[in-house]
């Protein structure tokens, strides 16, 4: 680049370079703040005693008694009481304890969930206060609509899932009804 007498051609490139610079950075910014999870507003105490009474019950209506249960509960064993039904954490370490954290990506997530329907787990319950799962984790949300059944959304409650492929679920019910004829 030619000088001119006063210096301005090298303050140009001088800008240009911390210009360039500065896009490097937001861009790295910018892919910084779409990995981490969202802030999620927390619920004042009496919303989430709300959940903490009425899930179980909207649960226990929709699972049969020794069902296996899992639910996004950021380790709260309250909300894995469920009467006669198995609960456990999602995600969860192997020996069954709230993992401790939330997955990296969707990938990570769809992998717990079919680590975890590969044990037996049939249900999947996303509390209120879980919600944002769904849009963090699309990959996660896209494989429960096309691999599983949304068998409830309450509002101001959550989301119940059943994980039992098509061919269990058909089985369950016709052993659960013995009138309906199989036409497979």
């Amino acid at each position: 680049m030619s000088r001119c007498r006063c210096g301005c051609a090298t303050e140009v490139a001088v800008l240009r370079d911390a210009v360039a610079s500065l896009q490097l950075t937001l861009k790295e910014v910018q892919s910084l703040v779409r990995s981490r999870p969202p802030q999620v507003q927390t619920p004042t105490r009496a919303e989430y005693d709300a959940v903490l009474h009425d899930l179980p019950g909207a649960v226990l209506g929709l699972v049969p008694v020794g069902a296996r249960v899992l639910v996004v509960s950021r380790g709260d064993d309250r909300l894995l009481a469920l009467d006669g039904r198995v609960g456990g954490h999602f995600p969860q370490a192997d020996d069954g304890t709230y993992a401790g954290h939330h997955p990296h990506d969707s990938e990570a997530a769809v992998l717990e969930l079919e680590r975890m329907r590969a044990q037996g787990w049939r249900y999947l319950v996303f509390p209120i206060t879980a919600l944002w799962w769904l849009d963090h984790y699309a990959g996660l949300r896209r494989h429960l609509e096309t691999t599983g059944r949304l068998l409830l959304h309450r509002d101001g409650l959550g989301l119940v899932y059943g994980l039992a492929h098509p061919s269990e679920a058909d089985a369950a019910a016709l052993s659960a009804d013995p009138t309906q004829e199989s036409f497979a």
